[in-house]
């Protein structure tokens, strides 16, 4: 289930999100930059930011959805000016954020994304070169599922329905990882 002891889907475990906190606050240096395409985007936001987040940029179509998550990330009394919402869909957010030049530590990815797949999303990524750690999110968990994501670009994968802690602590693992090198230009 999803239990960070905080206001998502009602329910309240104080214990899991003092735990979140308290990593969060050990943790040296400044927490990750996420970027949250289409994953619980109330209940992530809330349980990175929790965890001691820099920035939680989510990504939905459903303009509902992101209002809810802010209303969540207030209700918490978190900072929510270290949460960002945008309604779009992946590609157009993703393009309008590398002409920002916005950098994030780890993309969380869904699947099942409207008009695409999120697949599609982590081999594109990874065949412009981008070697942000990507983290897969969904419902669909067979065993093929997670081999095809792992194969295609994604460097972790976590099925619905799944705990909150977990994913937070691979976040964490994922952004220890050194970073990969850009990839090189076609003539050397």
């Amino acid at each position: 289930g999803h239990k960070t002891g905080y206001y998502i889907d009602q329910r309240d475990n104080r214990r899991l999100a003092r735990d979140i906190v308290a990593r969060g606050a050990a943790r040296a240096g400044r927490g990750p930059r996420c970027l949250n395409c289409f994953c619980y985007t109330g209940g992530f936001s809330i349980a990175m930011l929790a965890g001691g987040a820099e920035l939680v940029h989510s990504i939905d179509s459903s303009a509902e959805a992101l209002r809810v998550g802010a209303e969540h990330v207030a209700l918490n009394q978190l900072e929510p000016g270290r949460a960002r919402w945008e309604v779009a869909d992946v590609f157009t957010a993703l393009r309008a954020l590398k002409a920002e030049g916005a950098q994030f530590d780890v993309i969380v990815l869904d699947l099942r994304l409207p008009g695409m797949h999120g697949l599609e999303v982590c081999q594109t990524l990874r065949q412009r070169g981008d070697g942000t750690p990507i983290l897969i999110l969904s419902a669909l968990d067979a065993v093929q599922d997670r081999i095809e994501g792992l194969r295609l670009g994604a460097d972790d994968y976590l099925g619905k329905p799944f705990d909150f802690a977990e994913l937070v602590a691979r976040i964490e693992a994922l952004t220890r990882r050194p970073k990969l090198a850009p990839a090189l230009p076609d003539r050397v």
